[in-house]
């Protein structure tokens, strides 16, 4: 075997054992929540096992990439911390099927998973924290209630997350098995009526036929559809990316959605795009070859098909264990989601406040009208989201947007930070050509009865103009009968050139996947302003993941004016409440950025990835190139 082929197999199987044994336990306990029972729940393991197992096999080999499934964690944590659901099991496995269904159209109709994007992320994050918050204070109730066995674990966990961060979770849910396995043999702390049989450790699928109620439907299906889009399958896409590959989006999320459809009467909550454990298998370790590390997501797929064999077992000795045992476990497995939501929640002062009620909400574990807190925190998120969005440092569009927050007050009641208080602390990014780049020729290429001459002729002269109005409206629809008008000898290569828009996309512009991802790592906030037909904008996130990751995007197709009109920047400071003097502007196009510079923003002209990081480097920003 080359060395290679050797470490994608070991990068494989360690993406599976470090992926199913973090949070296996937070798996069965979400089920277990929503009504499953011991049986149901093995089955619903064993099914997102078989799900995730073929699902990589699959993807990884017909598309020559590391495709790396997992089950949704935020999603069985959001299951672990619901109440009952109305309508039982069934309703529960209604939910999941209607959940599958949601993830297959996101694929399908990207701007499904647009409006989720348009969720604020820091909503979004509280709203997750919230959920997460009663598991993870599990280990110290159970510190109370079991320490002979919780301790031992805690310490576990403990010592290996300053020794070997990867495996302290890992480790500590196997310390957990081994100390439930010894209380079902020994009868040490052991519940009553909870004995092992033979039976129990033998894998088998369990058939629950679902209902769909509307209670399951708003308050479970909603919710966690949003998570696993949010925190799962856009952050999965741009871990990709970052290792420069382009997920097939519509490929993968119909497998997902069906899988998750599917598998659902037998208990499978939600598969998706793995995130964290993507990197294994995408990365260097994976292999030199970048076009080889595929073979570390197929060995995963069939890693998952054998630890699928094991699910009746871990179920049987996860219900046999002492009381807090698994909980404390799954508690210290979900610890760093906690730490990353409540980061990403709060990072944000201006959008503090509704990210604390949204946080207290989830947490409170309500139940109105049948519907768990998990949907009335996100909507309550939202809404106060909205309406007390600060104004106080976004100047009204009929206010001079040049002055700095250096220059004097206006008035003694509009005080103004010092430079030291104008630090940057946000970047607003251009699109084309900055963040996805683009090329009109893939999409006009082989349009019939034009030659090579002729479509030189036409993208140097009318397509700019008319590629420009295209930019102002909200469809080609709204604009072609006035081109019909105008210029009719353009009509039908304009119509080439919207049906095959996707061709004119080029995926991620090297580089600024991994700036993206370290800047939103870092804290800064992430937004976007770009010059886009509104109708088109659909293709973006499937072509740059990355873009997913901005908290929001301002796009010229839906506002009727596009850069550099001065208007255009002001409706995104009055949109995300920019303070110009502490924001960077990145664009390729010389004239945005010279209007942007005379608004008051830290305008930048992006060249490429590497003087983009220098300049934020030198702005504190992110880590300068090695």
């Amino acid at each position: 075997m080359s060395d290679d082929r050797r470490r994608a197999v070991v990068a494989g199987l360690v993406t599976a054992l470090v992926g199913f044994s973090s949070t296996f336990a937070v798996v069965l306990a979400g089920l277990r929540t929503v009504g499953a029972t011991r049986e149901q729940a093995a089955s619903g393991l064993l099914a997102l096992c078989v799900a995730q197992g073929v699902g990589m096999v699959w993807l990884s080999r017909r598309h020559r990439m590391p495709v790396t499934l997992a089950w949704s964690t935020p999603g069985a944590a959001l299951l672990a911390g619901a109440t009952a659901v109305h309508g039982g099991w069934p309703a529960a496995v209604g939910a999941f099927a209607v959940t599958g269904l949601l993830l297959a159209a996101s694929g399908l109709w990207p701007l499904l998973g647009a409006l989720v994007a348009r969720i604020p992320a820091s909503v979004a994050q509280a709203m997750l924290a919230g959920v997460l918050l009663p598991l993870c204070v599990a280990p110290v109730h159970g510190l109370t209630v079991s320490p002979a066995v919780v301790a031992p674990v805690v310490v576990v966990w403990v010592v290996l997350t300053r020794c070997a961060p990867r495996w302290a979770t890992p480790a500590a849910l196997v310390l957990a098995l081994g100390l439930v396995a010894l209380s079902a043999t020994t009868g040490w702390l052991a519940p009553p009526g909870h004995d092992v049989a033979a039976a129990d450790l033998v894998p088998r699928l369990v058939w629950t036929t679902p209902t769909l109620t509307w209670q399951a439907v708003v308050g479970l299906a909603v919710p966690l559809f949003v998570v696993t889009t949010a925190s799962q399958n856009v952050p999965g896409a741009a871990v990709m990316a970052s290792f420069g590959y382009r997920v097939p989006w519509r490929g993968t999320l119909g497998w997902t959605g069906a899988a998750t459809a599917l598998g659902a009467p037998f208990g499978a909550h939600a598969v998706n795009l793995a995130a964290i454990t993507a990197a294994l298998a995408a990365g260097p370790d994976a292999g030199r070859d970048p076009a080889r590390r595929w073979r570390a997501a197929t060995t995963a797929g069939w890693a998952y098909l054998v630890l699928a064999v094991a699910s009746g077992a871990v179920a049987a000795l996860v219900a046999a264990a002492p009381a807090g045992l698994v909980e404390s476990a799954a508690g210290l497995a979900l610890l760093g989601t906690l730490g990353a939501a409540l980061t990403g929640a709060l990072r944000d002062e201006r959008g503090r406040a509704s990210a604390v009620v949204t946080f207290v909400v989830a947490a409170s574990g309500v139940t109105v009208g049948g519907i768990g807190a998990a949907f009335w925190a996100l909507a309550a998120g939202v809404v106060l989201h909205a309406l007390w969005r600060p104004r106080t440092d976004a100047p009204r569009h009929d206010e001079d947007v040049s002055r700095t927050d250096h220059d004097p007050p206006r008035t003694a009641d509009a005080p103004v930070p010092s430079a030291e208080d104008a630090r940057c602390d946000t970047v607003l990014f251009d699109l084309g050509q900055v963040l996805v780049g683009w090329d009109p020729r893939g999409a006009l290429a082989g349009a019939p009865g034009v030659s090579a001459s002729e479509l030189d002729a036409f993208l140097g002269g009318p397509f700019v103009d008319l590629n420009r109005r295209l930019d102002r409206a909200p469809t080609w629809d709204a604009l072609r009968a006035d081109v019909t008008r105008s210029a009719p000898e353009h009509v039908a290569l304009m119509d080439w050139y919207v049906a095959r828009f996707p061709a004119a996309l080029r995926g991620p512009v090297p580089g600024t996947p991994e700036l993206v991802a370290e800047l939103r790592e870092r804290g800064v906030r992430l937004v976007g302003l770009t010059n886009w037909s509104g109708d088109l904008f659909r293709h973006a996130v499937p072509a740059a993941p990355a873009i997913g990751l901005l908290e929001g995007v301002v796009v010229s197709g839906h506002e009727g004016v596009a850069k550099p009109d001065p208007a255009m920047f002001r409706v995104a400071v009055d949109r995300f409440g920019l303070v110009p003097a502490r924001t960077v502007f990145v664009d390729d196009a010389a004239a945005n950025v010279e209007a942007a510079a005379a608004l008051g923003f830290r305008a930048v002209r992006f060249t490429g990835a590497t003087d983009l990081r220098a300049t934020l480097a030198d702005l504190g920003l992110v880590e300068g190139a090695p």
